[in-house]
């Protein structure tokens, strides 16, 4: 295992995709920053917390780590390194989890180059905050185990697909997929339970009365969604947005809960794949 790790951690310091990937994930943590601290922002009515700068980009670290994963450790599948690595007699559950662990490495640096700007960032602009130490403290929490969900996945479809562009666009498609269901969940419950419907004119005055909102998900159907906008990691970045922790206690489990699944499913899938 130790020397799987090793050789695959000089292979990612080589790789210019990676370097490329880091800068650009400093380079936006910058710019949503300097965007929320913008003139026009500023004199808007809604003040701008630190919570918009540290957490605005994160429900895009699904694409970085799809192209990033991908482009580094797929790269091996499609080469036959994956497959000289069985021939030395390396195992396959050493196999898959090395590469597991390198997705994590590279979950992490994205992650601590995004803390560390926009907190420079943030003290530089003096931005005020909404949450307490202890709730900043869960949220970090929470956009870390959400993340490992995202390596996970990526890990599953890299190691179990040969050709790489397939992995990257499978990678990329499930991540985009992810950012767009939790975005219609979050619509669906954010619709209000009372809709202006007819206009009434009475003789001293006139006025919409108002209707049930068909769109209005109640019973089961809104239980199901609040439970998979507590699941999906988008879904907790967008909580997390809009001030609302009302549920953050089970984000961090439900995530771990999550990635170990796809793990194990990523794992199964490999010991039954023929490697060619």
């Amino acid at each position: 295992m130790m020397n799987l790790l090793y050789a695959g951690l000089v292979r990612i310091m080589k790789s210019w995709i990676f370097w490329f990937g880091t800068f650009m994930m400093a380079f936006l943590s910058f710019w949503f920053c300097f965007y929320e601290y913008s003139p026009y922002r500023q004199q808007s009515a809604d003040p701008v917390y630190t919570e918009e700068v540290y957490f605005n980009l994160l429900p895009y670290i699904g694409i970085f780590l799809a192209v990033l994963i991908s482009m580094t450790a797929g790269k091996e599948v499609s080469m036959g390194i994956l497959r000289n690595k069985l021939i030395a007699g390396h195992t396959r559950s050493d196999v898959y989890f090395s590469h597991l662990i390198l997705g994590m490495g590279i979950t992490a640096v994205l992650l601590l180059i995004h803390f560390i700007t926009s907190g420079i960032c943030c003290h530089i602009f003096f931005l005020p905050t909404r949450f307490s130490v202890g709730e900043q403290f869960l949220c970090a929490l929470t956009v870390i185990c959400g993340s490992a969900v995202y390596t996970s996945l990526c890990n599953l479809i890299t190691i179990n697909i040969h050709r790489l562009s397939s992995v990257a666009v499978l990678s990329l498609l499930s991540s985009m997929y992810l950012m767009q269901r939790s975005s219609r969940i979050h619509n669906a419950l954010s619709e209000s339970r009372l809709v202006a419907g007819e206009y009434i004119v009475m003789s001293d005055r006139a006025y919409y009365e108002l209707v049930i909102n068909p769109y209005y998900p109640t019973g089961w159907k809104r239980s199901l969604l609040e439970f998979l906008q507590d699941l999906l990691p988008t879904g907790q970045l967008t909580q997390i947005m809009a001030g609302d922790l009302s549920s953050a206690w089970c984000w961090p489990i439900l995530s771990v809960l999550l990635a170990a699944g796809f793990s194990l499913a990523g794992y199964l899938l490999f010991r039954t794949k023929n490697i060619r």
